[in-house]
């Protein structure tokens, strides 16, 4: 484990970045202590760099190729040797981590965030990359400028999220089947991070988990996260859209976030703007024992017009466990939907028989009628009194 003095070829780690297991490091120049990078660590745990040399290239020629004030810029990149690394232009600033939990931000103070944030996440997508590790450490307060993001590494050489990124992971890639696209990743953790803007808490702070299925049985509970009344409508709808379980009902492009943003109304909230003891969030860190979760409930989302195809679901409820409680079996299996068929505008009289008895009625009607006839006519000269 690399401690401060250690090199990384001709860079001398100051401090690693990221917290414990981060593989990220604060370095500088050995001749000039002034002249300060980030070195990123690929290691064959992160992503095979031996098996995956040719993308890890693409990947750089990418990020060699974009500039933008909000993302740092790669200055050199190494496949061979103990250490392959990724050398990276360090952007100072103060983590956005340093105010998250605090006081909760108003909608406009948070809207005008998120715009800004969406700048260099907007730039990233723009030559095919993904950040994948979007969460308040790894955003950076600047004054006079707008947000940066860091800690982006090489989106090919990422490896499995940590725990402390797992809040910001949609369920999908905390399964087992994770898919193979990642187009959405970067946007869910940018609704959770706008969650906690609005909220001034972390997302899950008073639940212990400690492993993934954990974290994906806790998601799938909760559904979509919901800021609460006191936020305006339309942004809680952007929240929900967001953090949808369901990636098909998420926001897909940070251009659909921004027409999102410039279309909705900040001054239409709910008329109740305190939260009452019925309401729970899963950043709440004391939750009523007595209190029954349901993932359309956590935020009494049900009093507000949602999307269509949001209010159309009709899926069992799902219980969250209790913050400290430990899951025996954190995924159940698919519960099946239930179809709720339209009533007809007409209903039959219970004296009615179906349609297949009538027939089968008439069928032997008929067939009797036509036996009646058949008996007269050959018994006709029994009856007919002539000679």
């Amino acid at each position: 484990m690399l401690q401060p003095g250690d090199l990384i070829e001709l860079w001398a780690v100051d401090a690693r970045l990221g917290g414990e297991g981060g593989t990220a490091f604060l370095a500088h120049l050995g001749e000039d202590p002034a002249q300060k990078v980030v070195v990123k660590l690929l290691s064959p745990r992160e992503g095979r760099v031996d098996l995956m040399r040719d993308r890890l290239l693409r990947d750089a020629r990418s990020l060699l190729n974009l500039e933008h004030p909000g993302l740092p810029r790669i200055l050199s990149l190494r496949l061979t040797g103990q250490l392959p690394n990724a050398v990276m232009e360090h952007i100072p600033g103060e983590p956005l981590s340093n105010r998250v939990p605090g006081l909760p931000l108003n909608s406009e103070t948070a809207v005008a965030f998120v715009r800004e944030l969406c700048k260099p996440i907007q730039a990233l997508h723009s030559v095919g990359l993904r950040h994948r590790d979007i969460k308040p450490a790894n955003i950076l307060l600047r004054p006079g400028q707008g947000p940066a993001l860091v800690d982006l590494g090489l989106p090919a050489a990422i490896a499995p999220p940590r725990r402390s990124s797992w809040p910001y992971v949609p369920p999908e890639w905390l399964s087992d089947r994770q898919p193979s696209d990642s187009s959405l990743w970067d946007m869910y953790s940018l609704g959770v991070v706008l969650y906690e803007l609005l909220r001034g808490k972390l997302v899950y702070a008073g639940h212990n988990v400690e492993t993934r299925e954990e974290m994906l049985a806790l998601k799938k509970a909760y559904g979509p996260l919901d800021p609460g009344r006191e936020v305006p409508v339309d942004l809680r709808r952007v929240v929900r859209r967001l953090t949808h379980p369901d990636p098909r009902k998420r926001i897909r492009r940070v251009e659909e976030l921004l027409a999102r943003l410039d279309a909705m109304d900040l001054e239409r909230a709910e008329p109740s703007m305190s939260l009452d003891g019925h309401t729970t969030f899963p950043g709440d860190d004391t939750v009523s024992p007595e209190l029954t979760l349901r993932p359309d409930e956590p935020t009494n989302v049900d009093d507000i017009d949602l999307d269509a195809e949001e209010a159309a679901e009709d899926e069992p409820p799902v219980e969250p466990p209790a913050p400290g409680q430990r899951l025996e079996d954190p995924i159940a299996p698919p519960l099946p939907r239930r179809v709720v068929k339209p009533e007809s505008a007409e209903k039959p009289e219970d004296d009615v028989p179906p349609a297949d008895i009538r027939w089968v009625a008439f069928l032997m009607a008929a067939l009797t009628v036509l036996g009646l006839l058949l008996a007269a006519y050959f018994t006709r000269p029994f009856f007919s009194g002539g000679p």
